[in-house]
């Protein structure tokens, strides 16, 4: 589990899609073949990867290839956010929406429903975002790895309390 300030060292995007590149077929831990994957500069890259080696979320293996040391990780109490967890939503919707805008729709899911709840339904709603995310994680794992995804739900008010 993540604590807050794990999470605030590693919140950029990236830190993740290395993490997670890791159990793509044929992974090169070379930090210019990950800059490649990510389309983002070495430095960066290099900068990343010192993190987490260091926070010990990535080892090097004795033959030398980077290594995720554990299977999943996740922040501790989801019910808390911080400006390292807003800055990392903000930019995977500005990712999402680049995906929306450049990649061909064989290759993404964007999707929404517009409906009317009662807002005392979020705590129900976002254990059961959190099953189906886990449940789908699971699912889309099994066989070969060969791209990094994002998986991104939101549900928030369109509208804003009446007062009267």
């Amino acid at each position: 589990d993540l604590t807050p300030d794990m999470f605030r060292s590693m919140a950029d995007w990236y830190h993740a899609a290395i993490l997670e590149l890791t159990f793509v077929e044929n992974f090169r831990s070379s930090p210019h073949w990950i800059a490649r994957r990510l389309k983002l500069p070495v430095p960066v890259v290099r900068s990343a990867i010192e993190r987490l080696v260091e926070l010990g979320f990535l080892f090097r293996a004795p033959d030398g290839e980077l290594k995720k040391s554990s299977e999943h990780l996740a922040t501790v109490d989801k019910t808390v956010t911080t400006a390292a967890h807003k800055r990392r939503q903000a930019e995977i919707l500005e990712k999402s929406r680049q995906s929306l805008l450049n990649d061909p729709i064989e290759t993404r899911v964007h999707q929404a429903m517009t409906f009317a709840i009662d807002p005392a339904c979020m705590p129900m709603a976002r254990a059961r975002i959190q099953s189906f995310l886990r449940e789908l994680c699971v699912d889309l794992e099994q066989g070969p790895r060969q791209q990094v995804y994002e998986c991104q739900i939101s549900l928030f008010p369109l509208t804003q309390k009446e007062t009267l």
